[in-house]
């Protein structure tokens, strides 16, 4: 299953994105995360990424940045997808 994550560039006061990182949550149908995947995105993603992750299952994203400062916090949790 390939799905599209998008965002917008946060606002920073410590320079320009570095980077981001996407991290992809299996969810149960609990909604309890049960497997996750990470995937680092260069700065000139800024828009958004595909990631290919399996059918089985739902799956969440959140998404953080990083500058000349650190990393920022985790964006919220999306909503649950599924394969169809």
């Amino acid at each position: 299953m390939t799905v599209r994550v998008a965002w917008e560039a946060p606002v920073t006061s410590g320079g320009a994105i570095t980077g981001y990182v996407v991290k992809a949550l299996r969810l149960d149908a609990r909604g309890r995360v049960v497997a996750r995947r990470r995937t680092a995105v260069p700065p000139g993603a800024a828009a958004g990424t595909e990631l290919v992750l399996p059918r089985k299952g739902r799956w969440a994203v959140r998404v953080k940045a990083r500058n000349d400062l650190g990393w920022g916090p985790l964006s919220p949790r999306s909503a649950a997808a599924r394969a169809r």
